[in-house]
């Protein structure tokens, strides 16, 4: 096997952990933060976060980073938390083929966001589509 393969293998492994305790390392804060803090959007930021590391870990990680995600989006009200949780959605369901749920994001989700933040989620999810899911398309 070729060193540079052999390198490249090397670094995807790595990342792959720095992921994984980067993900440990939310998950933690999670559990530390006070509970009687007022300030939801920073929980929910916290659980936003972590979905979105876990998904970078692949399909074994999935259902985990819906759980994370859907859990920020249940505490957090900054629209710009939302539609980042509402992107991580999108992409997870795009490479599950989850059609409904992809096209519910799309369609009722992020059109609740302000203009300039759909607008961004979307420039966002075309670009990740056409590389990582490119059986989907925005219309």
């Amino acid at each position: 096997m070729k060193f540079a393969v052999l390198h490249g293998e090397k670094i995807h492994y790595a990342n792959q952990q720095k992921n994984l305790l980067s993900a440990q390392y939310y998950e933690k804060a999670i559990n530390v933060f006070p509970l009687d803090n007022k300030d939801n959007n920073i929980i929910g930021k916290l659980y936003i976060l972590r979905g979105g590391i876990l998904k970078r870990l692949g399909a074994d990680f999935f259902d985990e980073v819906l759980l994370s995600l859907q859990k920020g989006l249940e505490i957090v009200d900054d629209e710009h938390l939302k539609g980042d949780a509402y992107y991580n959605l999108a992409c997870i369901y795009a490479k599950q083929d989850n059609r409904q749920m992809f096209d519910d994001i799309i369609n009722n989700k992020l059109t609740s966001l302000a203009e300039n933040e759909e607008k961004d989620i979307l420039e966002r999810l075309d670009r990740w589509l056409k590389v990582n899911a490119t059986n989907y398309a925005l219309n």
